[in-house]
């Protein structure tokens, strides 16, 4: 329905139920001249006789009493509507549904899950790990959870932290062939290199930092992937010197698996988004995105 109709209906219930033009025009806060030109939009719109006007009286027509208890009973539970979304409960309740990539469940653990369902026991989720990325638009997701850079898209984002990343190699990968020193002795080393998610893209050039020094290093490397936790294991198996966030390393940095390389220097970290269709929502999302903001506290630097 066109904006103007719609005025041109408000006009006509508030001159429907003063029984005046200039009654309506005040309640209105418009010209009394202005109100006689709706209805004479209206009728022409329509088709139809709303009013019969006389010097002294307005009296609706037949059809006009008809399409004023319709537009009435309309105009009724529109503004019922509104009350309801208005007063609607900020307490998170109903069902979510969100994508996100395998390798975030080293954060999204079943416990985690358990601990956010306890916070918000009227929630529900419906967790879908894929290593897809997911448009939440197209596949009706109310969360899409995206680590690392996000292709272009008119959609909402929000960034929910950045997960640090340093070097690490297996003992074993280091015995056969040496710690680097510096950067640039990566260059005569094997490295685990990481292929972007549905494209043909290696990354074969690493920025490392080190307090105010940044320097880049053109990598080789035989073996390549675009899943962080087979990253992880080609590093493990030997394969050698691989970036991975520290969220996946430690572990078997602990377990003696893996061994940080140049630990002075950090490779560039790696962004996690949470990307949705609008920024307008609802109290159980929100919930949502900050119970993710703070599982990724603790990593930031």
């Amino acid at each position: 329905m066109k904006p103007q109709l719609i005025h041109h209906v408000r006009v006509f219930l508030e001159v429907a139920k003063t029984g005046s033009f200039t009654a309506a025009a005040n309640a209105l806060e418009m010209p009394k001249s202005s109100t006689s030109r709706s209805i004479a939009a209206l009728e022409k719109e329509l088709g139809i006789k709303l009013i019969n006007r006389t010097t002294r009286t307005l009296v609706l027509t037949e059809e006009g009493q008809r399409y004023f208890e319709q537009c009435s009973r309309g105009m009724n539970e529109i503004a019922m509507a509104t009350q309801l979304a208005q007063t609607a409960p900020s307490r998170p309740n109903g069902p979510l549904r969100i994508a996100a990539p395998i390798d975030f469940t080293v954060r999204l653990t079943a416990d985690k899950v358990r601990e956010f369902l306890d916070r918000y026991p009227d929630v529900t989720l419906d967790l879908h790990f894929t290593p897809k990325w997911m448009d939440p638009l197209a596949e009706r997701y109310d969360v899409t959870v995206r680590m690392g850079e996000l292709p272009d898209s008119s959609l909402v984002i929000r960034r929910l932290g950045d997960l640090p990343r340093r070097l690490y190699a297996s003992p074993d990968y280091l015995a056969r062939f040496g710690h680097p020193r510096i950067p640039q002795d990566l260059t005569k080393h094997q490295c685990v290199l990481r292929s972007e998610r549905g494209s043909d893209q290696i990354e074969r050039r690493w920025t490392l930092r080190a307090s105010r020094r940044s320097v880049e290093v053109e990598v080789r490397g035989r073996a390549a992937a675009n899943n962080v936790g087979f990253i992880r294991n080609l590093a493990v198996a030997g394969n050698g010197i691989a970036v991975m966030a520290d969220v996946f390393a430690i572990p078997e940095v602990e377990a003696g698996r893996l061994v940080p390389v140049l630990s002075d220097w950090s490779a560039t970290s790696l962004p996690v988004y949470a990307v949705t269709t609008s920024q307008l929502l609802p109290a159980k999302t929100r919930a949502l995105l900050d119970f993710l903001s703070d599982l990724l506290a603790p990593l930031r630097r």
